[in-house]
């Protein structure tokens, strides 16, 4: 009886021990503090901070597609009074650098029509590369990839010269083929997409993967070069 007399003291001062803590899934922001996207979201990454990123098929009211932002209290959209994205097709991917700068790539293009990664640094977006190393991609940029060092790697539907699919490379001054021209040489056939894949381990490799094959199947690829 006594046992029965504490167990009770217990819950009665302790109410929130009464009720068991069940992991639930939630919406990220409701009511007037809700996305509402109006489409597909393809990209989600986080800061160090805390805030969410998401990016994908969805656009703003000016039919622009953007990167939006949760800051913890409700979503709003990346830009700035002077600065805004204004992406003129779908954001395939968003990634976050150890200085907390903010990439997006996807179907979005510059004024001449080639397909680029921008870049946000808190302030304006920019097209990584501008006009001194620009990537100039020819199709659809499908994932990003930062290593230990803070290059980046992009890869999707683009080709170079030689209409091979390849990993590409910003060293912080230009982008450039990894391992030169042809490097990654991915074998016929082909289907109608290159690359949707790119990631890179603790060592420095790196790794692709898309609709390339050999005479067994669809294969992953790495690269060691550094």
């Amino acid at each position: 009886m006594k046992k029965i007399i504490f167990i009770l003291i217990i819950i009665t001062a302790f109410p929130a021990l009464s009720k068991a803590q069940v992991p639930v899934w939630t919406e990220l922001g409701t009511g007037a503090n809700a996305l509402n996207a109006n489409d597909v979201i393809q990209s989600i990454c986080t800061d160090s901070s805390g805030n969410v990123y998401a990016a994908g098929d969805f656009t703003n009211s000016s039919g622009y597609y953007y990167v939006a932002k949760w800051n913890g209290s409700n979503w709003e959209e990346v830009k700035s009074n002077t600065s805004s994205l204004n992406a003129n097709g779908q954001i395939r991917k968003i990634i976050v650098d150890n200085n907390g700068n903010l990439y997006a790539a996807g179907n979005f293009t510059n004024a001449s029509v080639y397909q680029y990664v921008a870049k946000w640094d808190g302030n304006v977006w920019t097209e990584l590369g501008g006009t001194s190393g620009p990537l100039n991609a020819n199709a659809t940029i499908c994932d990003l990839s930062i290593d230990a060092n803070g290059n980046m790697y992009a890869a999707g539907w683009f080709t170079n010269a030689n209409s091979k699919f390849y990993v590409a490379k910003w060293n912080g001054l230009a982008w450039s083929e990894l391992g030169n021209l042809d490097a990654l040489n991915t074998q016929a056939p082909f289907y109608s997409e290159g690359i949707n894949a790119l990631c890179n381990d603790n060592n420095g490799n790196i790794y692709a993967g898309g609709t390339f094959v050999d005479s067994s199947g669809l294969y992953i690829v790495k690269w060691n070069g550094g």
